[in-house]
């Protein structure tokens, strides 16, 4: 007989739930500290961005509660590292030369 996975509440705090294969995390909004850090390995300078990089920066930073298969299976991990660099919200905007 299976056991039914207990549903977690929502912490206090919590912008975003983040769901991989039917585990769940919920985080935080990205600080502009963070999210400066993670901008340089999104965007460098110099070589190639490093997303997963980013993303658990990213991920650690936000994570405010979840199941722990997230961080102990690589897979699922790596999967919310991606998905945790879309915290990096960009608004529609535009620069113009007057």
């Amino acid at each position: 007989m299976e056991t039914e996975k207990k549903e977690m509440p929502i912490p206090t705090g919590a912008k975003y739930v983040l769901e991989i294969e039917g585990y769940k995390c919920y985080l935080k909004s990205i600080t502009r500290p963070v999210m400066e850090q993670a901008l340089g390995f999104v965007m460098p300078l110099t070589g190639s961005p490093k997303l997963i990089t980013a993303g658990e920066m990213i991920l650690n930073a936000c994570w405010l509660d979840g199941d722990p298969e997230i961080r102990s299976n690589e897979d699922l991990y790596c999967e919310a590292c991606l998905n945790a660099v879309q915290l990096i919200e960009r608004k529609n905007s535009t620069l113009k030369k007057l």
